[in-house]
């Protein structure tokens, strides 16, 4: 049983009945600062997963992700809640339902951002959600035993949402990497940071700088 089925939409749940309490305008406001602070999280999730490293190889690609995320995410809800003092009005019924259908689209891209960063902890399996496995004796992935309900695969359209505003909107200036042209299946090689252990249990999936050096050896000419 996937049990992060059951999860996610007990957090949609959540999200819905929250912000369709506060209403459509806080709302909204909400969920554009996800967007923001989802690609802002993805733009350096990279180079913060590198400097994390040296010193915490395991746990590098999901906290250089998540924790720029909720720093961003609290820090610019903090500065808007500032800037924006009076809420707008609009009818009860409004605020309802349309804060509701708002908060859980902001809470479909949180629950995807926390997913796939966690995704590369070195777990076998998320409350048992496994999108791939190995297979034969050459070890080819196809999907895994435990998949998440299709509505539900918040990782992979949230991935693929960052994937597309990378390329777009939120196009670096001064690169042409983007995360769409250089992790075209982030979800996929998330899932691999677990399946190591299925080959070896004491295997890696993360080493520090430094510690392995490769030397090439020069072919020796024949005379």
């Amino acid at each position: 049983m996937v049990l992060l089925n059951f999860a996610i939409v007990v957090f949609l749940v959540g999200m819905a009945a929250i912000w369709s309490t506060y209403g459509l305008f806080s709302a909204l406001v909400h969920l554009f600062v996800v967007i923001v602070a989802g690609a802002l999280a993805f733009a350096v999730w990279e180079p913060a997963a590198q400097l994390l490293l040296g010193s915490v190889p395991p746990i590098a690609w999901t906290v250089g992700l998540l924790l720029p995320f909720v720093v961003l995410l609290a820090v610019l809800r903090v500065l808007l809640d500032k800037k924006a003092k009076a809420n707008v009005q609009f009818p009860a019924n409004v605020n309802r339902f349309g804060g509701g259908l708002v908060g859980i689209a902001s809470g479909y891209l949180t629950a995807g951002i926390m997913v796939f960063g966690l995704s590369h902890l070195p777990l076998e399996g998320l409350l048992g959600y496994k999108p791939y496995k190995y297979t034969g004796a050459v070890q080819e992935l196809e999907p895994g035993d435990g998949q998440l309900w299709p509505m539900l695969d918040v990782d992979r359209k949230a991935y693929a949402f960052f994937s597309k505003l990378s390329g777009g909107s939120f196009a670096p200036t001064f690169s042409e990497a983007t995360l769409a042209n250089a992790r075209p299946d982030g979800v996929k090689l998330a899932a691999l940071t677990g399946l190591h252990l299925e080959v070896s249990p004491n295997s890696a999936a993360a080493i520090r700088p430094g510690d392995v050096s490769l030397q090439w050896a020069k072919k020796a000419e024949l005379s």
